[in-house]
């Protein structure tokens, strides 16, 4: 293929080499000429192990060529890729004004090309970035996306230092495409590059958009927890290197999918419990432990969320199925459920409860009994057993957890006039609901 990039740093010049490596024709574009005169003749304009010895081969061969022309290597190529800098203010916003001004010379050119066009951003925007620049583009070329052109966010995940190594092998290739025939035409594209790892995801703009966020902040996150807890051994005789070894040696719940799901907040007589015990641990000691403290604050703010986005749909009779801490458990200990309950509470809705584990408390013990029977005591809480029952008695059925079974039975007994506000997810995707379905995230 012919390919066009944008932004010779980093990012750019590695997707060019390797990308010209596998055969390909590439035309590297940037506004610095100096950047450009050093890689034409053979020299990199950054430090990268293995890059110099590559780049000199794909220049000499003529498989790279570097140019600060825009239009014409646009016109002389199918698809271009977009790797400028996008660096953000002390505040956080993100300047676009690179990306935006490369996305108007290709809406300018691309007046004069009769051929499809693929626009690649390989820099990190935030979502709904793509769209605008789709904008942007039929309004200046008058050319249609999905017939002329097509946007495709494809996020990079380039380490300095092991960029190449990185290149080849990735941990997964994600391409967000505003329509299949663009999609289809970049995975191609890196299906075609020989020894490339990993596997490929079609994904919306959007999500693609978000996941270099997502994703950085998660590593970010790590990187803070592991120094508060170091800091937390260092004062209490702990070896650090050898928890934190342990730690990441569970490989079922500590590096897994397990606890990544979008739903409701955690509860339960550990996660709360535990967290707080390391806060504690913090103040006695004299350890800040910011990250950790702000766990307990986000996972209320997740409730406090939920209590709003039902309060909004202004209905005074809520069912809530589900009010243990998670599925397939009697315990009610830190139930977020029974902190939602409190919140709606304050509204004096009329809320009736259902769930499989629990029988009006006949089998509870402890503390579980003593929080059931708190609950009930008031008027305005009435524990049913019976499904049909449950959601005569509601305007909104909030799916807080439960079964399968249960929330199975739940699907079909909804009306139209009712609404499902789901909180775990669970039916997010199910095309036979009659009533209005709203979910948390």
């Amino acid at each position: 293929m012919h390919i066009s990039i944008f932004g010779l740093g980093y990012v750019g010049t590695i997707s060019a080499v390797c990308l010209a490596n596998a055969g390909h024709s590439v035309i590297g574009v940037d506004v610095d000429t100096e950047k450009v005169d050093r890689i034409r003749s053979g020299l990199p304009p950054v430090q990268e192990k293995d890059l110099p010895s590559l780049l000199k081969e794909v220049v000499e061969r003529g498989d790279l060529q570097v140019t600060t022309d825009a239009k014409k290597a646009i016109l002389d190529t199918q698809i271009s890729l977009i790797a400028v800098g996008t660096p953000s203010s002390a505040d956080g916003t993100v300047d676009l004004s690179a990306i935006n001004r490369i996305t108007e010379e290709i809406a300018n050119t691309l007046v004069e090309k009769n051929t499809y066009h693929v626009i690649v951003v390989r820099s990190t925007v935030p979502p709904g970035t793509s769209g605008k620049l789709i904008a942007v583009i039929e309004q200046r070329s008058n050319k249609k996306a999905g017939s002329d052109f097509s946007i495709c966010m494809n996020p990079e995940f380039l380490r300095e230092g092991s960029a190449l190594a990185d290149f080849y092998s990735p941990p997964y290739t994600v391409i967000g495409a505003s329509d299949k025939h663009g999609g289809d035409l970049l995975e191609g594209l890196y299906r075609s590059i020989d020894g490339l790892e990993g596997e490929i995801y079609q994904v919306g703009l959007r999500e693609a958009e978000m996941l270099k966020y997502a994703n950085n902040s998660f590593h970010a996150v790590k990187v803070a927890f592991a120094n508060e807890i170091a800091r937390l051994c260092k004062k209490t005789g702990v070896d650090a290197g050898t928890l934190m070894n342990l730690v990441a040696a569970d490989r079922k719940l500590n590096l897994s999918p397990y606890y990544l799901r979008p739903g409701f907040a955690f509860g339960g007589s550990c996660l709360p419990k535990d967290t707080r015990g390391a806060i504690s641990m913090g103040r006695t000691t004299g350890v800040e432990t910011p990250l950790l403290a702000a766990i307990i604050a986000s996972n209320d703010a997740h409730v406090q969320e939920a209590a709003k986005r039902i309060k909004d749909l202004d209905k005074r009779r809520i069912g809530i199925l589900g009010i243990t801490f998670k599925e397939g458990t009697d315990d009610l200990r830190e139930s977020p459920v029974l902190r939602l309950i409190q919140i709606l509470q304050e509204d004096a809705c009329e809320i009736a409860l259902f769930d499989s584990k629990i029988a009006l408390g006949k089998d509870l013990l402890g503390e579980n009994k003593q929080l059931l029977d708190a609950l009930v005591s008031s008027e305005r809480i009435l524990l049913l057993t019976d499904m049909e029952r449950f959601v005569e008695a509601a305007d909104v059925v909030i799916l807080a957890g439960s079964n399968r079974e249960c929330i199975e039975k739940l699907g079909p007994l909804l009306k139209e006039d009712q609404v499902l506000f789901d909180l775990t997810g669970a039916l997010r995707d199910r095309k036979d609901l009659h009533c209005h379905y709203e979910n948390l995230v």
